[in-house]
């Protein structure tokens, strides 16, 4: 998982061997911007409140109940694009 800057808005972006997983960086809860450097293994950490998010699916797994909105996305020649 990695978070990228996009069009001057932040994702997060897991990999699978079958697909890529492209979700919004900001939190669900209040709107906060999750940065890259609250990612260890593969849990995030929202600093606003705590809430914890499983990188890989999007889950909320602690402290809140409303998953990271994944964004669609498709691999078109060899790049990834995301839609908001």
């Amino acid at each position: 998982t990695v978070r990228v800057e996009c069009a001057g808005r932040g994702l997060f972006v897991h990999r699978t061997a079958d697909e890529y997983r492209v979700f919004d960086a900001r939190c669900p809860h209040k709107g906060t911007s999750i940065p890259d450097a609250v990612l260890k293994g593969t849990r995030l950490t929202c600093p606003g409140h705590g809430w914890v998010f499983d990188a890989r699916s999007g889950d909320c797994v602690e402290r809140g109940d409303t998953a990271l909105t994944r964004l669609p996305s498709k691999v078109e020649n060899g790049a990834l694009f995301a839609f908001w």
